[in-house]
């Protein structure tokens, strides 16, 4: 499910996974929406997926390396509840899923936004995630670290005035989890193209500013800032900084209103003494963005 593609028309919880790539986010099952005025609720039961860093349709279930290949060894479908409420000026949300001899997570989520004297505006966003394993992955999670769960808590700010917004973000990763549990802990709002925000008990931060030039481009840029440690031994520090530039297009009229293009620069670095990667990291990411959407029926 990918609100990105049009698949959602909002954001929700553990169910929503918007992928920004060429491909979107699929899955193989069955979803239910239920609308009362502001509040919505959905439930999913899901087997397969397929899309994002996914090359075909894959089984859900719990994940092992058999004969040197990650496979599924063991078949279990994902069950999924959220609820979304929203009244335009502010909304909560919860999210919840389980799967048998994996894990069970929740997702928590809510936000404001408000005037201020002289017309300007702010807005304020707060995220909390928690998964804990079970069965057969919480096994294969202690045998890693000796650790069961994680977790993950993140904030941002906004504050408008006329054509300029000003950002701030910060975030929390706990435990970096064995990588074939497959569990997702880059949730936070700090955003960058290059580094990681979700190392084991890192820290993240960030600051944007942007403008709008026009009534149809916008430019901004944002500083990340990230402080951690590269896995569950603390051996290597993580520490990162970088820089993003952002221009963002959108076509307000004629044949092609809707379309939105994107351009983002990253240029970053770390600092990670001791890893096997190499003790200074040093990255370059551009990527060009154009969506369009279309209604086929």
């Amino acid at each position: 499910m990918d609100s990105y593609y049009g698949t959602l028309d909002q954001a929700v919880p553990l169910i929503d996974d918007p992928s920004n790539r060429t491909e979107p986010s699929m899955v193989e099952g069955a979803l239910w929406r239920g609308t009362f005025d502001n509040l919505n609720l959905y439930s999913m039961y899901s087997t397969k997926q397929a899309g994002r860093y996914k090359k075909s349709w894959t089984n859900t279930g719990l994940n092992g390396i058999v004969d040197g290949d990650l496979k599924i060894i063991d078949k279990q479908p994902i069950y999924n509840f959220a609820a979304v409420w929203d009244n335009q000026k502010s909304n909560a949300k919860l999210g919840l899923q389980t799967q048998n001899q994996h894990s069970d997570q929740i997702w928590i989520e809510s936000g404001h936004t408000w005037s201020t004297p002289g017309g300007n505006f702010m807005k304020a966003d707060a995220r909390a995630f928690y998964a804990k394993t079970k069965g057969d992955s919480r096994s294969l999670s202690e045998s890693y670290n000796g650790k069961d769960s994680t977790y993950v808590v993140s904030g941002q700010m906004f504050w408008i005035k006329d054509k300029l917004t000003l950002m701030g973000a910060a975030g929390r990763a706990g435990n970096k989890l064995n990588a074939l549990l497959d569990i997702d802990t880059d949730l936070g709002y700090v955003f960058d193209l290059s580094i990681d925000r979700n190392g084991h008990d890192m820290y993240s931060w960030q600051l944007a500013s942007f403008y709008q030039l026009t009534p149809d481009l916008n430019a901004g840029f944002a500083v990340t800032v990230t402080d951690g440690y590269e896995d569950h031994t603390k051996q290597v520090e993580q520490k990162g900084l970088g820089g993003t530039l952002i221009l963002m297009h959108e076509i307000k009229s004629g044949q092609l209103k809707g379309m939105q293009t994107s351009f983002m620069y990253s240029k970053a670095k770390e600092d990670r003494k001791g890893s096997k990667r190499g003790d200074k990291l040093k990255y370059r990411d551009l990527k060009f963005t154009v969506h369009y959407p279309m209604n086929l029926f």
